[in-house]
């Protein structure tokens, strides 16, 4: 049969999941894997099911913010949303919403992205907050 080349551990990617962080002392001292909740897992799509038809809040990398109603989400959290705005800051003339109607947003654009209180959000006087956008944050060379 064909012979494999053996790569030595320092040369083996490596598996952050398996990282000595996430390892724990079992019984008897022995030590095992703790559950982390990774990208596919099924504790994930339980959180993220229930966001589907809800109004959510979505930080991308580069600073922008988009709130939509959630349409769908797949393994890659590339994300559809509905109704779609941008929240686009300011210091001279506050904060503006631009529309995007149906918005596709790629997974690996999205930093974070969670539930919205519409109440709450409603109540907000976007003209008045005189800030200054977001910065891209998390991305190589970035100011």
């Amino acid at each position: 049969g064909p012979t494999r080349k053996r790569v030595p551990s320092h040369d083996r990617p490596r598996d952050p999941a398996m990282s000595s962080g996430n390892f724990k002392s079992g019984p008897g001292g022995a030590k095992g894997p703790r559950p982390v909740k990774a990208p596919g897992s099924v504790e994930i799509w339980e959180e993220i099911m229930p966001l589907i038809d809800q109004k959510v809040q979505v930080l991308c990398w580069d600073g922008r913010i988009f709130l939509g109603v959630l349409a769908a989400i797949d393994q890659h959290t590339n994300l559809v949303l509905k109704h779609c705005q941008e929240r686009v800051y300011s210091v001279d003339e506050g904060c503006r919403e631009e529309d995007h109607g149906l918005n596709i947003i790629r997974g690996d654009n999205v930093a974070l992205f969670g539930s919205v209180d519409v109440e709450k959000d409603e109540r907000i006087d976007l003209a008045s907050m005189k800030v200054p956008p977001l910065t891209p944050f998390g991305v190589p060379g970035a100011v």
